[in-house]
């Protein structure tokens, strides 16, 4: 996951100091937005004391496009965002990565449907997710 923004949004809170974290408008995803909150404390930001505008949108698309539009930044999956970054829609507001654990789970009902959706699941992600090192 990476921290994004409109280009516009970087500029206006970018100092000789860094990003103005707490003044910068934010798009959050809900309450329990396990991944913003490990963005927000590894940049020393708290909810409360940001004084910024806080939009909450809980659909992942409709997230994306909040910020893509310049409602705020937010914290979205590099794979989702990949060509807005490419395009300089959006851009990279700090390189702070996250990186998130993905799990696949299923019924351990033996069946050779699941046994192929299985495979068919790893593989896309084998292919489209960047590898750990």
């Amino acid at each position: 996951y990476v921290a994004v923004s409109t280009p516009e949004i970087k500029s206006r809170f970018n100092t000789e100091l860094g990003l103005v974290w707490r003044q910068m408008p934010l798009v959050i995803y809900g309450p329990q937005d396990a991944i913003l909150d490990q963005a927000m404390r590894d940049r020393s930001v708290e909810l409360h004391v940001i004084r910024g505008r806080v939009s909450q949108i809980p659909t992942s698309e409709a997230y994306l496009e909040a910020v893509r539009i310049g409602l705020g930044w937010g914290v979205l999956a590099e794979i989702q965002v990949q060509q807005y970054l490419d395009s300089g829609e959006l851009v990279e507001l700090d390189g702070e990565d996250i990186e998130v654990d993905l799990y696949w789970q299923r019924w351990r009902l033996e069946s050779e449907v699941l046994e192929k959706l299985t495979s068919s699941v790893v593989g896309a992600a084998k292919k489209a997710l960047p590898q750990r090192k």
